[in-house]
Protein backbone atom coordinates (compact mmCIF):
# COMPACT_ATOMS: atom_id res chain seq x y z
CA UNK A 1 0.00 0.00 0.00
CA UNK A 2 1.53 3.21 -1.03
CA UNK A 3 0.17 7.02 0.10
CA UNK A 4 2.50 7.96 -2.62
CA UNK A 5 5.31 8.94 -0.47
CA UNK A 6 5.93 6.06 1.54
CA UNK A 7 5.17 2.44 0.80
CA UNK A 8 3.86 -0.61 3.31
CA UNK A 9 4.46 -4.19 2.26
CA UNK A 10 1.48 -6.04 3.45
CA UNK A 11 2.04 -9.92 2.46
CA UNK A 12 4.53 -11.67 0.89
CA UNK A 13 5.52 -14.76 -1.07
CA UNK A 14 8.88 -15.73 -1.08
CA UNK A 15 10.05 -18.11 -3.59
CA UNK A 16 13.04 -20.37 -2.15
CA UNK A 17 14.26 -21.14 -5.72
CA UNK A 18 12.48 -24.42 -5.99
CA UNK A 19 12.19 -25.78 -9.73
CA UNK A 20 8.80 -26.75 -8.82
CA UNK A 21 5.61 -24.14 -8.94
CA UNK A 22 4.86 -22.54 -6.38
CA UNK A 23 1.43 -21.27 -5.80
CA UNK A 24 -0.30 -19.04 -3.06
CA UNK A 25 -3.71 -18.19 -2.95
CA UNK A 26 -5.35 -15.79 -0.35
CA UNK A 27 -8.00 -13.66 0.24
CA UNK A 28 -7.52 -10.22 3.06
CA UNK A 29 -9.58 -7.07 3.73
CA UNK A 30 -8.34 -4.14 3.54
CA UNK A 31 -9.45 -0.17 3.96
CA UNK A 32 -7.59 1.86 1.62
CA UNK A 33 -8.51 5.36 2.24
CA UNK A 34 -8.79 8.11 -0.45
CA UNK A 35 -5.28 8.67 -2.18
CA UNK A 36 -4.01 4.90 -0.54
CA UNK A 37 -2.98 2.35 -3.53
CA UNK A 38 -2.68 -1.27 -3.16
CA UNK A 39 -0.08 -2.23 -5.68
CA UNK A 40 1.20 -5.96 -6.50
CA UNK A 41 4.65 -6.70 -7.91
CA UNK A 42 7.12 -9.92 -8.95
CA UNK A 43 10.47 -9.50 -9.05
CA UNK A 44 11.48 -12.50 -11.60
CA UNK A 45 9.81 -13.19 -15.01
CA UNK A 46 9.05 -16.50 -13.63
CA UNK A 47 6.30 -14.90 -11.40
CA UNK A 48 2.60 -14.34 -12.31
CA UNK A 49 0.35 -12.09 -10.23
CA UNK A 50 -3.39 -12.04 -10.54
CA UNK A 51 -6.37 -10.58 -8.76
CA UNK A 52 -9.14 -8.87 -7.98
CA UNK A 53 -10.93 -5.83 -6.06
CA UNK A 54 -14.46 -5.46 -4.62
CA UNK A 55 -15.56 -2.27 -2.48
CA UNK A 56 -17.38 -4.22 0.52
CA UNK A 57 -18.29 -0.81 2.18
CA UNK A 58 -18.04 3.02 1.96
CA UNK A 59 -16.02 4.67 4.42
CA UNK A 60 -18.87 5.38 7.08
CA UNK A 61 -19.16 1.38 6.97
CA UNK A 62 -21.91 1.52 4.85
CA UNK A 63 -22.21 -2.11 3.39
CA UNK A 64 -22.29 -2.00 -0.82
CA UNK A 65 -23.78 -5.18 -1.95
CA UNK A 66 -22.30 -6.16 -5.68
CA UNK A 67 -23.68 -4.91 -8.88
CA UNK A 68 -26.77 -7.01 -9.87
CA UNK A 69 -27.17 -8.35 -6.22
CA UNK A 70 -30.55 -8.00 -4.92
CA UNK A 71 -31.59 -9.61 -1.34
CA UNK A 72 -34.69 -11.33 -0.79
Amino acid sequence: MSDGLTSKQIWAHIDTGHASLGVSGFDFVAFLATGITLNAFADSTNIVVTGSTRQIADVNGTLVNPSGFTPQ
